[in-house]
């Protein structure tokens, strides 16, 4: 696919999940194309910012190694104007991405106003997010085992995301041999 038929998929109205999908397919292929993607994400005054960030998510669950030039521009969102899918893909593209520890302040910085969002599903996805960066040993894991036992007690989406972490860290203690009981 060449640069501009990107562009032009991207920017199309009404560009589905599975366009993105599809797109991200491209991108997997043609790792050159990723910038281009990167440049569309900026773009809040069209639909191609949901696509970019959709495409995000897409190659997170298939080719997360490809994100690396991408993490500036996937902890790029926010404030009061920004649809509500766009910091939803946004946590699920970087919970699912390996996170140097330089950039563990940003992710924390971008993340953390969410766990306060109405939105059950972005706050689900900001805690993922923030959960990925943060070590059992942390300090700042305390504040998250808070937030996940909050979110236990919220049911839905959020409980099952809340389960769901948990079980990926105990599954993970299991494999280090370095189990660490929660604390509570």
């Amino acid at each position: 696919m060449e640069r501009a038929r990107l562009i032009a998929a991207i920017l199309e109205p009404g560009a589905s999940a599975a366009e993105a999908r599809r797109l991200a397919a491209e991108v997997s292929s043609q790792p050159e194309l990723l910038g281009t993607v990167v440049e569309l994400s900026g773009d809040a005054t069209t639909g191609g910012r949901t696509v970019a960030f959709a495409v995000f998510k897409s190659l997170a669950e298939t080719r997360p190694d490809l994100l690396g030039p991408a993490r500036k521009a996937i902890l790029a969102f926010g404030g009061p104007e920004e649809p509500w899918v766009v910091p939803l893909l946004a946590g699920q593209a970087a919970a699912r991405m390996a996170w140097p520890d330089d950039w563990r302040e940003r992710v924390r910085a971008a993340f953390l106003p969410y766990l306060e969002s109405s939105n059950r599903f972005v706050r689900a996805w900001a805690l993922s997010a923030l959960w990925r960066v943060t070590g059992p040993d942390d300090p700042f894991a305390s504040r998250l085992e808070e937030e996940i036992d909050r979110c236990l007690g919220a049911g839905g989406a959020l409980a099952a995301r809340a389960r769901a972490l948990l079980a990926e860290r105990e599954e993970s203690a299991n494999r280090s041999g370095n189990r660490r009981p929660r604390s509570r």
